[in-house]
Order: structure tokens, then C-alpha cells, then sequence
């Protein structure tokens, strides 16, 4: 119907068309992907704002610190990039004043003798979880904190509670054990001193051939040790109270 060169002329027409359509699909697939990619990064964004919100008026203390690697690439310290306003007061100072500095510096806790390193290490390395006790004797005042410290990306999480009076529970319950013991201990010595003389009179008086003095004798030494072991008795009742008390 036509010749050569109309449909020669036609079919690049038809493919200009095509053309145009397929770059148009690719440019509006590309559109779409990165408003999907902006609305989710925004989502993200949200989310870590308002993670952050939560965490910020938290009463438990949280913190995230970063590895610091010297130059052979080993990991000989943290930093802190983050922590709430509990963690801070915790640590005894100003929360601005954290931020970036080294943990190993603001930490008040023993650095190395209480394998604080270590264990920030093993959790940022090997993507281990690490549940410790931390003694810590900042501001003048002695203090114990729980820690667990979690892998978060390439840092490390860490969530920290004071424990000290449960510590400080433990130590006097431990004492008073103590105290408990050595009473006994004390009370076990004073009773066998008049437990011998009783019984060596107990032994006399049982004697077929023993004389009425004698018999009074022993009498009077048993009375004597018994009134003596009352006195220990009452002695021991009113320590007992006291140390209930």
C-alpha cells in the first residue's frame, strides 16, 4: 500500500514512540524508588527520633560508646556518642560534657582492674552479650552497678542500674553471718567450762559409798555451774536481741 521509504519513515516513528514510552516507565520506576527510599529513610529517621525521645527521659541509664582502634587496627578504647540524661547523672557529671570524650577516661570504674576493656572488646569483636558488676567509688560515694553491654552495629549498647543497696544488703547479711558464728563459737567455749565440773559431780554422786558432804559438795557444784550457765544463757539472749536488732 505504501512505498519503502513512508514505511521505512513509519516504523521509526512507531519506535521513537515505543522509545519514548520505555524511558518514560524507567524514569517514573526511578521516581517511585526513591520516594520509597526517601519515605523510608525518613521513617527511619523518625523512628530513631523518637527511640531517642524515650531514651532521652528514661529513668535507667543508657549509653552507646564507639570503638577506637589504634594504628595496627587494634581496639584499645571507646567513645561516647551517646547517653541520656540518667546515665549522666550516674557518672556524677555534665551530660554536653560527654560527648566524644574517651570512656576509658570518664568511666569512673576501674579501666583495666575490673576487665571493663575486656569486656567492651569481647561485645564490639565478637558480637557477644556481657552481663558484669562494676564497683564504682565516684563523687566520694562507694557505688555498684549492674551492666549489660550489647552489640549495636559496629558499637556497643550499654545499659547500667544501681546496685548498691542490694551491695550493701549482701554485706551485712554476710556480717551479721559472721557476728552469728563466732558467738556461737564463743558461746560453745563458755558452756563445755561448767559442763565439766557437773559432770565430774554427777560422776562422784553416783558413787554407792559416797558421804553425805560429799553428796553436798557435789549438790553445790552443780547448783554453782547451773546458776552459771544461766547467766550465759541470759547473756546470749540479750546479744541475740541486739543483734536482731
Amino acid at each position: 500500500l505504501y512505498d519503502h521509504a513512508f514505511g521505512t519513515a513509519l516504523r521509526s516513528l512507531v519506535e521513537m514512540f515505543i522509545l519514548f514510552g520505555v524511558c518514560w516507565w524507567a524514569v517514573q520506576a526511578i521516581r517511585m524508588r526513591d520516594i520509597q527510599q526517601r519515605r523510608v529513610v525518613e521513617e527511619r529517621h523518625a523512628g530513631e527520633q523518637r527511640l531517642r525521645a524515650v531514651l532521652d527521659v528514661s529513668a535507667i541509664p543508657f549509653a552507646v560508646i564507639a570503638p577506637l582502634r589504634d594504628e595496627a587496627g587494634l581496639l584499645v578504647d571507646f567513645s561516647l556518642t551517646y547517653l541520656n540524661s540518667s546515665a549522666a547523672m550516674a557518672l556524677g557529671k555534665d551530660r554536653s560534657s560527654l560527648f566524644g570524650q574517651r570512656a576509658s577516661i570518664e568511666f569512673p570504674a576501674g579501666w583495666y582492674e575490673q576487665r571493663l576493656l575486656e569486656n567492651f572488646v569481647a561485645v564490639a569483636s565478637k558480637q557477644e552479650v556481657r552481663d558484669f558488676e562494676v564497683h564504682s567509688t565516684a563523687n566520694g560515694s562507694e557505688n555498684w552497678f549492674r551492666v549489660v553491654a550489647s552489640p549495636l552495629d559496629s558499637n556497643v549498647a550499654l545499659w547500667f542500674s544501681d546496685v548498691s543497696d542490694r551491695k550493701r544488703q549482701e554485706v551485712e547479711l554476710r556480717s551479721a553471718d559472721r557476728r552469728k558464728d563466732e558467738f556461737l563459737a564463743v558461746l560453745a567455749h563458755e558452756l563445755r567450762n561448767p559442763l565439766a565440773p557437773i559432770r565430774q559431780a554427777a560422776l562422784i554422786a553416783k558413787r554407792p559409798n559416797i558421804s553425805e558432804q560429799q553428796r553436798e559438795w557435789c549438790n553445790d557444784i552443780i547448783e554453782r555451774q547451773i546458776q552459771h550457765m544461766s547467766l550465759i544463757r541470759e547473756t546470749s539472749n540479750r546479744s541475740s536481741s541486739s543483734n536482731d536488732m
